[in-house]
């Protein structure tokens, strides 16, 4: 409504406007079911209020969209569209540093170093599990979400280079220098708003190519006259080969068992990918991910800005996008992500990313972009 109010004033003065949405009823009413159960069932923990968008990968369009758990719900600005809030990712903003590096020779199989590091200006980030495991690969780091060496690759590529990626993937609010946001920018310490973060991850769904999110598809006048159709159009902003890389290590579910457990609540009967995040003090639970053809990004937490009772992104968003997704998906066919041309497969060492024998253990298969590819044998150990 507020988007034809400010395109189509005259004409709504007029009356009689016929506007078609994007919006399916059907997902629309079980995503504001989803919500405000969760949120309610949270509640005693400190959460007061959530968010969901729910966008088709191809069109952009959106299918279901919750502003708030309820919109009669005054004390915690039921009205207002959290969807558009800036709130900090957290961890759902890695992605971005892990595609940028993937962009600049670095790959799944590069080793990294979590171990108590002082970065610029004396910051010494933690893990969430208070926990450091040594040289880990950059696989291993995104997918379980291990802090250290995020913020370790983030400062080899570059903040700069980050918040490049970040804005050519629609990301309009981190609009400063990148002294403004140092390291911390790679563990989500820049604002963000749902409505944009959730299609940064439908991009990686299209290979790289950014399509702009609409809402409504078409407006007929009094006169019957077609006064407005949608345009659908793609730019590619990232390549096909480093947003499957993405794709590949946030639906590794044994990647990411170490943290979150196998079979557990980011695992849909369907293949995703999907990545959470929490902020610090617990002031924000996000979760987003994708199939081939839907993307959905969920925020829980607190309108007031206050910390919850430990609830992070697993427990918060996660079930909410979790319980969508499967609703979502449950009557479509299967998809599975399609590997790009100019990816290939090699197998490594897990210890040190270096090439891997016929018959060695602790090894697996990991895909590169063509040409970065190790060319050195390592030991497995």
């Amino acid at each position: 409504k507020e988007e034809v109010e400010i395109n189509y004033q005259e004409e709504l003065e007029e009356g009689n406007l016929e506007v078609f949405t994007t919006i399916d009823p059907v997902l629309q009413k079980r995503a504001e079911v989803i919500v405000k159960s969760h949120v309610n069932e949270l509640s005693q923990y400190g959460a007061n209020n959530g968010a969901l968008l729910s966008i088709e990968n191809k069109t952009g369009e959106v299918l279901a969209m919750v502003g708030s758990a309820d919109w009669f719900d005054d004390e915690n600005n039921g009205k207002y569209n959290s969807v558009f809030a800036n709130r900090q990712p957290g961890s759902s903003f890695k992605p971005i540093v892990y595609i940028t590096a993937f962009m600049n020779s670095y790959t799944p199989a590069t080793v990294l170093h979590d171990k108590l590091t002082e970065f610029e200006e004396g910051y010494e980030p933690t893990n969430f599990d208070d926990k450091f495991r040594g040289d880990v690969l950059a696989r291993r780091a995104l997918a379980s979400s291990i802090n250290v060496p995020t913020v370790e690759l983030g400062q080899k590529v570059g903040i700069d280079k980050v918040l490049e990626t970040a804005r050519n993937l629609g990301i309009t609010t981190l609009d400063k220098e990148a002294k403004f946001y140092g390291p911390n920018l790679a563990l989500g310490g820049g604002e963000v708003q749902l409505f944009e973060l959730t299609n940064v991850f439908a991009t990686f769904a299209r290979g790289g190519s950014l399509v702009p999110i609409i809402g409504i598809k078409k407006i007929i006048d009094k006169n019957d006259d077609l006064i407005f159709k949608s345009l659908i159009y793609s730019k590619r902003v990232v390549d096909r080969q480093s947003s499957f890389l993405i794709t590949n290590i946030l639906s590794d579910d044994g990647a990411r068992s170490e943290v979150f457990g196998r079979e557990g609540i980011l695992k849909t009967s369907r293949p995703t990918a999907v990545k959470t995040g929490t902020t610090d003090e617990f002031k924000d639970s996000w979760t987003i991910g994708y199939s081939p053809s839907l993307t959905t990004g969920v925020w829980l937490g607190n309108t007031q800005s206050n910390s919850m009772d430990y609830i992070a992104g697993a427990i918060g968003a996660a079930p909410i996008w979790n319980e969508f997704m499967e609703f979502a998906l449950i009557m479509s066919p299967i998809e599975e992500f399609e590997i790009p041309d100019g990816v290939v497969t090699v197998k490594i060492c897990k210890n040190d990313g270096l090439l891997a024998k016929k018959d060695a253990k602790n090894s697996y298969l990991e895909y590169f972009v063509e040409g970065t590819a190790p060319k050195k044998s390592g030991g497995c150990k």
